[in-house]
């Protein structure tokens, strides 16, 4: 499984409510569409006063099987990896966004709520 992290900047000429309907209504059903193995997509926004520069953070799981990955390289998918990037910069500010592959560490259950082990 591949993990990405993108944090995201709006244009300067959009709301932040313009910003948060173009994303859910256009692109999220567009990235849906375009990214084969997509397994979750998750849109973190901050919540009102919250003191950060972005204007949100996605989180991306994709299953990177060898299928996955093949078909990702042919001409069919960078064509729409443009298209993408073509909707992309009407509401996003591509200067400033950063794509970070991660790997995710996650604390098992039984550590973060042991008293469940016990009943």
């Amino acid at each position: 499984m591949k993990k990405q992290i993108a944090i995201l900047y709006r244009l300067p000429h959009l709301t932040i409510e313009e910003f948060k309907e173009f994303y859910e209504t256009r692109h999220v059903p567009f990235i849906i569409g375009l990214v084969p193995g997509l397994v979750r997509y998750v849109r973190n926004y901050p919540k009102d006063g919250a003191n950060v520069p972005w204007d949100a953070m996605t989180e991306v799981w994709i299953d990177d099987s060898d299928a996955t990955s093949a078909s990702s390289k042919t001409e069919t998918m960078k064509e729409l990896e443009r298209q993408a990037q073509k909707e992309a910069v009407k509401f996003l500010d591509l200067a400033r966004a950063q794509f970070i592959d991660v790997d995710e560490s996650v604390t098992p259950d039984h550590l973060l709520r042991p008293s469940l082990q016990s009943a």
